[in-house]
């Protein structure tokens, strides 16, 4: 399960954001962990223990890795999960339904090894609920 301090990683005390960043951020945790549950609950995890590689960012912290100019991880609105196997990534990508289900966006994994990168974006919607940087 993925939580305000996972999501946070000691970057920035929750009650230092701003009120719109709270929101968005006790939105992602709801959906994010909806689709853990979900797919735990039809036996396709095992556990819903997963390891944020990255949360929250600041606009110097995004600018200083190289991150997307208008991040959603900037907005509290995105998270990447540790996926050293694929098998997240596999996992997710085959239930759209469950991903639109919970208003969530998975990067396609074939640009992102080794995490998996979801989103509360907004994009046009599209059955696979899969996107590319």
């Amino acid at each position: 399960m993925v939580d305000r301090e996972k999501i946070l990683m000691g970057r920035i005390a929750f009650t230092d954001l701003p009120e719109e960043l709270r929101l968005n951020l006790d939105r992602l945790i709801g959906a994010v962990n909806g689709l853990l549950l979900d797919l735990k609950a039809e036996g396709l995890l095992k556990s819903v223990n997963v390891i944020v590689s990255s949360g929250y960012r600041s606009l110097a912290l995004n600018s200083g890795i190289g991150g997307a100019k208008r991040s959603y991880h900037m907005r509290c609105l995105a998270v990447d999960l540790q996926d050293k196997d694929g098998n997240l990534a596999k996992i997710i990508a085959s239930r759209p339904d469950l991903l639109k289900k919970h208003k969530l966006w998975l990067e396609s994994p074939a640009h992102t090894k080794g995490w998996i990168h979801l989103d509360l974006g907004e994009r046009t919607d599209r059955q696979s609920r899969v996107f590319l940087p």
